[in-house]
């Protein structure tokens, strides 16, 4: 699972050879499958999109309200719970931005060690999991290569949500978070990530509160799973004057006429928050899906803005680094 740094603000991650002992879902509010990457050898039958997880994973009246109050608290917490007899990990910290959760269905060694998960509380305190009263199970100390398993795949989860700072010698602190939340993201999801933030500029910006950027790159990672030809990514950041920076996700796949669950919650809501999401096809680039959105808070000056001149706030579609993009994906596309 190689994530590469080339040079200052160009690199890239791949995780389409990773192998998977748990499967995601992405649910909207109502706790709807929206989007997925199931695990390499699932124990059942899972939810497909467009299914309600709960009815694939019944869990009782105890469980849901543990769940309820977490969607209503303002704690970023995951929720360790029980849906389906088995144990379910809900990912909230991006929830409170774009009303979506991630729950993680574990299998294989990993599942078992959660049978029990009071025998290692200090793992769960220490990477934001609380425990619903079902999953409050006392039980036999784990031995070292289970704890050490466990805490591995806790982090594994965790780390592309909660990484605050990462300190790199060749650029920036604020770009280099960036680019480790989105590799260790595109990784999880199974995919294929190039990037290059060149366009940030060297202008600081706030990466305090990056729920946006993981919530969107979730979105945008397991629609490319499941559309793309190689379940490749490649992103381009830029910066624009009312929405500061912004980052181009060019998909390699075929035009299509179906919806697309994973980003149709993001593209409807980015209005109500004055941010940018949009979505553009370009049938004769080889990278034709093109999404561009912003995810850093504004200034308060520049929060709630509705009147706009339209002109000024159209982005371009292309600039000298996506033809460099499109050009290296290309001759890819011709070598193989």
């Amino acid at each position: 699972m190689p994530i590469l740094s080339y040079a200052d603000r160009i690199g890239s991650a791949d995780g389409r050879s990773d192998r998977f002992e748990e499967s995601i879902y992405l649910l909207d509010e109502d706790l709807t499958v929206v989007g997925l990457r199931e695990a390499d050898a699932p124990d059942a039958e899972a939810p497909r999109i467009g299914d309600r997880f709960f009815t694939r994973f019944p869990a009782s009246c105890e469980e849901l309200d543990a769940l309820d109050r977490m969607k209503a608290s303002i704690s970023e917490d995951s929720l360790l719970m029980r849906a389906g007899g088995r144990p379910v990990l809900i990912l909230f910290q991006f929830f409170a931005r774009t009303r979506l959760l991630v729950a993680v269905v574990p299998q294989g060694d990993v599942k078992s060690c959660l049978e029990a998960p009071a025998a290692f509380a200090d793992v769960l305190e220490a990477w934001h999991v609380q425990l619903s009263g079902e999953s409050r199970v006392s039980g036999e100390p784990l031995d070292e290569q289970s704890y050490a398993l466990l805490s591995k795949w806790i982090a594994r989860m965790h780390l592309p949500l909660f990484l605050e700072k990462h300190e790199s010698g060749n650029f920036d602190t604020e770009v280099a978070t960036v680019a480790a939340r989105l590799s260790h993201m595109a990784v999880l999801c199974g995919c294929r990530l190039d990037y290059d933030l060149t366009g940030f500029g060297y202008e600081p910006f706030d990466t305090t509160d990056l729920d946006l950027l993981t919530g969107t790159a979730f979105c945008v990672f397991l629609l490319a799973h499941r559309i793309t030809r190689d379940r490749a990514v490649a992103l381009e950041g830029s910066r624009h004057a009312h929405e500061g920076p912004i980052l181009h996700a060019y998909l390699a796949c075929d035009p299509v006429e179906c919806a697309l669950p994973e980003i149709e919650q993001l593209q409807s809501k980015a209005p109500e928050r004055d941010d940018l999401f949009a979505v553009l096809w370009n049938p004769k680039s080889v990278l034709p899906l093109q999404l561009e959105f912003s995810f850093c808070n504004k200034e308060i000056s520049a929060q709630n803005v509705k009147q706009r001149d339209e002109e000024k706030h159209l982005l371009p579609c292309f600039t000298t680094v996506d033809e460099k993009i499109l050009k290296e994906y290309s001759d890819q596309k011709t070598q193989t």
